[in-house]
């Protein structure tokens, strides 16, 4: 009153409005007018305000207050909150909110009344016209409610509830409408309490149980988490009865306990006394993960996804485990075809070839990075794992990682951890680009075609790169032989040995567009493989060894002359075995070169008259050998019948019948070689005999197989192309080498094309019936 303030007015009012903190988010001054805003937090203010007994005026109004003597809003709205509703036809009345002012939120999720569902859980506020609605329900067995009598508290499938309202504490009290092992579905509110509860039945049965049995709601509600078997016994350890006496389905079908083997994903409920298990695998690339790594809830495996059932598979490919992506994987898929199990691959374990529905080319294909190109030592730095642990294949061969060098070419796979290096290049004048220059996909070096197998290639061979058409450059070429680097022939060319196959003019292209003609020798290397090479030379004679060097001049082409004063040093690398890596070895026989093992060498020597050519490194490894004629593997073996040779003073003829592979056949020459009937190597040059010679070494065979044969205690090998001939009534017969494997029905013979120190080997063998 009057009587409290002193002083004239406004001064004591205004200070007595300061002093109760009325000021509160208002910044007018004494004088000015107040904003409708202004009114209102006066008005809020003053009710926060307390009376002269101390007493807040909000709680004279009836207000509820916090514990700073504020209101309480949060008791305002739990004051004026009515429910629990159960959402059926018809709640919008009930409630009696107009839908057009209703504000609704669903699980604490803003929503709309439409997504409010049949038997949510509903409460309301008309003084904020807010309704709230819960979905969660369980549906479940029965097993207690405690105390009995006046509930609190229930045990539905193994888990407790709180009941929230009287009306469903009743129905689970002992005169209620539940017994003991009723199925019931709960229905909850706020606090996650049980605020209305139903009979299985009378509350769409089949939302929950999809029309089955009670077995398969009792399954749901007793089932175990999933546990991958170990191994096929030790899993048995984790089942909490004895399996020889329970129920046990594989894949849904009745079965065994014995069944279940390492790996299958297991589930059990104690209560049905049942084991279920599942080999459902999948095997594959890991593409992604969803939503993200750091709480993955599906994976994609090699295009197809796979939901997440546990958190160990969730745990292995988030961003704590060790699972990324590209890595191969084998999933163990459960129920629902959901994955319970991940296996990783290992590139020295098949468990990643699981039901057969990923092959090892597969992987490849799918995790193979490259090609790169060596280039220094960088190239360690850009796999992704170390490579001096990795496998190492050089040409298809198992290296070590030190024999990687400079301008290989290089692949790998990280879930193999795998490397793959191809050292192979090939030199010579670039001389078309196909379809194109702009853009090339395949390139013409020296008369022959290589694929291009990056956009880089392209790009340094096309009309915007550094090469022309008529330069010397050397490609490298990576697996399939397509090219994968190029580089100018100067920085990197490899000397070619060869035997020339032809000799032409042709007509080349200048970088420029016009043409020149030139001499043109064609060069088949100790592979087999062709090259033209232009030459200055007038001409070189058909089947003459040459060595082919490139370079950005040009490309030089040197005759071969066979010539040596020994070939100690030759024998002394050939005894020891001492072949260098990547061995170029061939046989000339005629003008035709045949790619030759170096196993095939083994424990033989060579004399000056059987070495057409042969190259040893600074380590003394024999790095190419080009023998004359050495190993036989290009004679034709036949059994000569019959031998006339003539001789007059006008004509030389020679007349041989024989039997070989395809039965019997003659010839008749103007040439003879002085051979007799018997065992017989014939050496053809085309359609002409250049030579034949009589096979004199003749061993008596105990026991044959496919490759060798035994002798006493000496083994021979047996040329993997030796003809059996059956020798009865003094005709010859065709037959295989199945026919005389453990028969001892015959007395076999073989016959070697020379000495074994020399390479020989059993070329024929004679069976002759016993009596």
């Amino acid at each position: 009153t009057e009587k409290d303030l002193a002083g004239a007015y406004p001064e004591p009012q205004m200070a007595n409005y300061t002093s109760l903190g009325l000021d509160t988010y208002i910044t007018t001054s004494c004088g000015e007018y107040l904003t409708r805003e202004d009114c209102m937090y006066l008005i809020y203010n003053m009710i926060n305000t307390k009376n002269k007994n101390g007493t807040v005026h909000a709680q004279i109004l009836g207000y509820p207050l916090d514990s700073d003597d504020k209101i309480d809003y949060l008791g305002v709205v739990d004051g004026n909150t009515d429910g629990p509703v159960l959402a059926r036809d018809g709640w919008q009345s009930t409630v009696g909110i107009s839908p057009d002012k209703m504000m609704v939120w669903r699980d604490g999720k803003r929503a709309t009344a439409d997504e409010i569902k049949d038997y949510d859980v509903l409460y309301y506020s008309e003084l904020i016209n807010t309704v709230w609605a819960y979905s969660n329900k369980q549906f479940g067995v029965l097993q207690s409610a405690s105390p009995a009598t006046s509930p609190t508290t229930v045990t539905v499938s193994g888990k407790n509830y709180a009941l929230g309202n009287s009306s469903v504490k009743y129905k689970f009290s002992t005169m209620g409408d539940f017994a003991e092992d009723d199925i019931v579905v709960l229905l909850f509110g706020t606090d996650n309490k049980v605020e209305f509860a139903f009979d299985a039945y009378e509350i769409d049965y089949n939302v929950y149980i999809d029309g089955e049995s009670d077995y398969v709601l009792l399954t749901q509600y007793s089932l175990e988490d999933a546990f991958i078997a170990e191994d096929d016994n030790l899993w048995k350890s984790n089942i909490p009865f004895d399996t020889s006496c329970a129920r046990v389905y594989k894949n849904g079908v009745i079965s065994s306990a014995s069944e279940i083997k390492k790996y299958d994903v297991v589930y059990y409920s104690k209560l049905l006394n049942t084991v279920w298990s599942y080999d459902d695998k999948k095997s594959g690339i890991v593409n992604g993960v969803s939503p993200s790594r750091s709480a993955p809830t599906s994976v994609n495996v090699s295009g197809s996804n796979y939901a997440i059932a546990s958190d160990s598979v969730a745990f292995a490919l988030s961003e704590l485990g060790n699972i990324d992506e590209g890595d191969v994987v084998t999933l163990l898929l459960g129920r629902d075809g959901m994955a319970e199990g991940i296996l990783t691959a290992d590139a020295a374990d098949n468990s990643f070839y699981m039901q057969g529905d990923l092959s090892y080319e597969q992987i490849v294909n799918a995790s193979t990075e490259g090609p790169y190109i060596v280039n220094g030592t960088n190239y360690k730095t850009q796999i992704p794992f170390d490579i001096g642990e990795a496998s190492v294949y050089r040409n298809d061969k198992p290296v070590d990682a030190s024999e990687i060098s400079e301008w290989d070419v290089y692949y790998y796979s990280k879930p193999l951890k795998t490397v793959w290096v191809y050292q192979n290049t090939v030199s010579g004048r670039y001389e078309a680009a196909l379809p194109d220059k702009s853009a090339p996909q395949s390139i013409t070096l020296s008369g022959k075609t290589y694929q291009i197998e990056t956009s880089a290639v392209s790009y340094k061979l096309s009309s915007a790169g550094s090469f022309n058409i008529g330069d010397s450059i050397t490609l490298l070429l990576g697996k399939g032989g397509a090219v994968a680097g190029v580089v100018s022939a100067d920085e990197l060319s490899k000397e070619v040995i060869g035997i020339v196959t032809d000799f032409y003019t042709k007509e080349y292209q200048t970088a420029y567009g016009s043409t020149y003609t030139s001499n043109c020798a064609v060069v088949t290397d100790l592979d087999g493989n062709s090259m033209e090479y232009p030459t200055t030379m007038a001409t070189v004679n058909k089947g003459r060894m040459v060595s082919v060097k490139t370079t950005s001049s040009g490309t030089r082409i040197n005759i071969i002359s066979k010539n040596y004063d020994d070939v100690k040093a030759l024998n002394a690398a050939m005894r020891e075995n001492k072949y260098a890596d990547g061995a170029q070895i061939a046989d000339l026989c005629g003008s035709k070169l045949t790619p030759v093992y170096a196993s095939r060498l083994e424990n033989c020597t060579v004399e000056k008259g059987d070495v057409v050519y042969y190259k040893l490194n600074a380590d003394g490894e024999i790095s190419i050998l080009v023998l004359d004629d050495y190993i036989g593997d290009n004679h034709t073996y036949v059994m000569l019948t019959s031998v006339s040779e003539s001789f007059t003073s006008k004509n030389i003829i020679g007349r041989y019948e024989y039997f070989g592979a395809s039965g019997e056949g003659s010839l008749t020459l103007s040439t003879v070689f002085g051979v007799s009937d018997g065992p017989c190597a014939i050496e053809y040059n085309g359609n002409n005999v250049e030579m034949m010679e009589n096979l004199e070494m003749g061993v008596r065979i105990d026991t044959v197989g496919n490759l060798t044969a035994l002798s006493g205690e000496v083994t021979y090998d047996v040329w993997d192309k030796a003809h059996v001939f059956e020798y009865k009534n003094s005709e010859y017969r065709v037959m295989t080498m199945a026919d005389i494997e453990n028969n001892d029905n015959y007395t076999l013979t073989g016959w070697l094309d020379k000495s074994v120190d020399r390479g020989g080997i059993i070329r024929m063998i004679i069976a002759v019936p016993k009596k």
